[in-house]
Formats: structure tokens, sequence, C-alpha cells
């Protein structure tokens, strides 16, 4: 059997951290070969298979057709996907939000699409998706990404000393820091893994972060995706979202690439995990969070419906509403239910966070592990991936 995974196989981004993650899942099947989407950096460090271009497939006909099973599975949105000759087409794609884009290239992308794996279970009955017959819920195999998350009773590793950037309290300017610095200077830390992207509400976070009024550091691991991501981004994007210093108290950014290490040492010297986003495909970093046992403040909507139970101690209520939200991409559909978490809940969950003592936070990290794991395991994930090829 052989796998080819076209998407983007380089970056940090989630897209990119779940083709790797699905390419570990797939390599106890068969043959793993990968194919660059987005011309990003030299994925070698991180991408351990070879890669081939799309015109191999299309041209080299002997190899990838005959009596060779060949796969070829596109983690990326349908108007972007292509079709290939003589192989089995998978499209695995994350969508945020109750509806797809209807446009051409959209309806004609999931159109030619054999299978589709979607990685949470709410996206079965989005239209487009409701009537597809060939489709399987198949999770980020979160598990699968990294060798360090492999084994969640990991020894506490020495930080990495990646450079944060945060507001000086003395001169109310930009300095950078290390996570030894903050770590020694902050008893308590926050950690978000986000994006600039509008439905993670990055901006009210900040402001309900800044309501709290806490003693901790939050720390906010930022990408542009795709792009270079640099100090005087991070201002014009600061002054574009009317973020104002005064919010930025204790609050840290990291945008910097990293490395999964670094990701890693992020979870293990962190205290808890914070979110404020509108809509999850998945909710990758939440995952991750999970399996290194850091208690998670988050709502539980779209794809997060799979990761937390319904009882969580730390749930953010939120309501579903049709809005447009401001700096948003143009594929999203004005018709398009975001999950507003509610900012007086979320400041009251950062002051219960405090309140909590060890016992209460190892019942947390255990009822949220134990609901996680009960389909992200990796014996149901090799389970299922088995019976999807038996059946194709």
């Amino acid at each position: 059997m052989k796998f080819i995974f076209r998407g983007d196989l380089g970056t940090h981004n989630g897209y990119a951290r779940a083709t790797r993650a699905y390419a570990a899942l797939c390599s106890n099947f068969g043959e793993i070969t990968g194919i660059r989407m987005y011309g990003e950096p030299d994925p070698s460090d991180r991408w351990k298979y070879p890669v081939i271009k799309e015109e191999d497939i299309f041209f080299d006909q002997k190899q990838y057709a005959g009596d060779v099973d060949t796969i070829v599975i596109q983690v990326c949105t349908p108007d972007l996907y292509i079709r290939f000759p003589n192989v089995k087409n998978v499209g695995c794609f994350f969508w945020e939000t109750s509806v797809l884009p209807l446009t051409e290239d959209w309806v004609f992308g999931l159109g030619s699409v054999d299978d589709l794996w979607l990685p949470a279970t709410y996206m079965l009955d989005m239209c487009l998706t409701k009537s597809f017959k060939n489709k399987e819920v198949i999770p980020w195999p979160i598990l699968f990404s990294t060798e360090t998350l492999d084994d969640i009773n990991l020894p506490q590793q020495q930080p990495v000393n990646d450079k944060l950037i945060g507001l000086s309290a003395t001169t109310s300017s930009f300095g950078t820091y290390t996570i030894s610095e903050i770590k020694k200077r902050y008893k308590t830390i926050f950690l978000t893994i986000s994006s600039i992207a509008a439905r993670k509400g990055i901006p009210s976070l900040i402001s309900s972060w800044h309501s709290a009024n806490t003693s901790g550091a939050l720390i906010i691991k930022l990408s542009l995706k795709h792009l270079h991501f640099t100090g005087s981004s991070l201002i014009d994007y600061l002054n574009w979202s009317n973020i104002k210093h005064a919010s930025l108290k204790n609050v840290f950014f990291i945008i910097d690439d990293v490395s999964e290490e670094s990701i890693a040492n992020l979870y293990r010297h962190s205290d808890f995990y914070i979110t404020n986003t509108y809509g999850e495909g998945y909710g990758g970093p939440i995952a991750e969070a999970i399996v290194n046992n850091i208690p998670v403040i988050s709502p539980i909507h779209t794809g997060i419906v799979d990761l937390l139970p319904p009882d969580h101690a730390l749930r953010v209520s939120h309501e579903a509403l049709q809005i447009n939200l401001p700096g948003n991409l143009a594929v999203y559909s004005s018709a398009s239910i975001w999950n507003i978490p509610n900012k007086n809940d979320l400041v009251e969950k950062i002051k219960q966070s405090y309140e909590i003592n060890e016992e209460q936070r190892l019942v947390i990290t255990q009822h949220q592990l134990a609901f996680f794991a009960a389909n992200n395991n990796k014996s149901n994930l090799l389970s299922k991936m088995k019976n999807w090829i038996n059946q194709i």
C-alpha cells in the first residue's frame, strides 16, 4: 500500500501538524510519500518521508497504477483539491463553522473526492458532507504527531530558550524574554497556541485576561499562516485589533517558528491551557494540552465537542450567533454560525483556576484525558484505519 500526502508538510500550523500525524498513522500500513502544496520551506527536518511533485503522479503511470494500491490523501480545503488519475482520491479537510462555501470550486472539489475523512463528528451533518456516502470520522491522530507525545508520563525537561516578546513593566516598550525567565517570575502560566485568524478571538482573550487581573503570565504562540511573522507584524496586528498596551500586562508572545520539542516544552511548563476560539475544525492544541495533563479552559463547540467532556469543570459558556467577524477571511459565508464565548464566564474561569488545588487539578486532568482517550487512543485509531483500508 502506498500513501501520498498532499498538503503543508513543513510548517507548524494546524494543517501541517495534522498532515504529519496522519502520515505517521498510515505508516503502520504502507509506504509514505509527500507532495508540498504551498511552497513552504524545505520540510526535511519535520517531514521524514520522500517528497515528490504533483506531475510525477500524472506522468509516471507505471509506478502509480497497476498492482500497486496508491491512495492520495489531500489535507486541504476542497477548492485546492486536485483529482489524480488511477489512484484512490481521499479528501481530508477541517472546517470551523456550520456552513461550507457553496461556490463552484468548493462544490466541484468535494465532488471529485472518492472518500472523505472528517476530523470531527460535528462535520457529519454539514451541508455537502451530510449526503456524502463514503465518509469516515478519523480524528487528527495527535498521539502520532511526535515521539515526545507518545508517552504522557514524560518527565519534566529543561525549557528551550525561545524568544518571547512582552512589555517591559518599567518602560512600557516591548522587550524579549526566555521561558526560563517567565517561569521564575510568575508562579502560574497560561498558554494558548493560536493564529491571527479572526475566529481565534485573540483580542477578546487578551481583554478577558486583562479584566481578570491575575498575577500569572499569559503566553500566546501566535502565527500567520504560510507567511513570516515579525515583530513589526505583531505591532501592526495589535494596533489593528485595537489592543492597548494597558491590556498586555503579563502577556508574552512567541512569533518565531519553533521546533516540535519547543512546542512540547511549552506545554510541560504551563499550568493551564486557555482558548477563546469561536470555531475549531478539530482543536489540535487543545488535544495536545489534554495529552500533556494540562487543565483546559475552553468553550465546548464544533470540533471541541469530541475533545472535552460536557461536564468539564473549566468549560466556558458560549452563544451561537450568525455574525460576520471583523477581519474574517472572505471564504467564510455570511451565513456562518460562530460560537462566541461569554467574556464574564471566561474571566471567572481564569480566576477560578487559581483556587484549584492539586487534588482538584488531578481530577480535572484525569477526567478530560479519559474522555479524549476513549476515541483518540492509538488502538482505536489503528483499528479504524485498518477497517477503512479493508473496506476500500
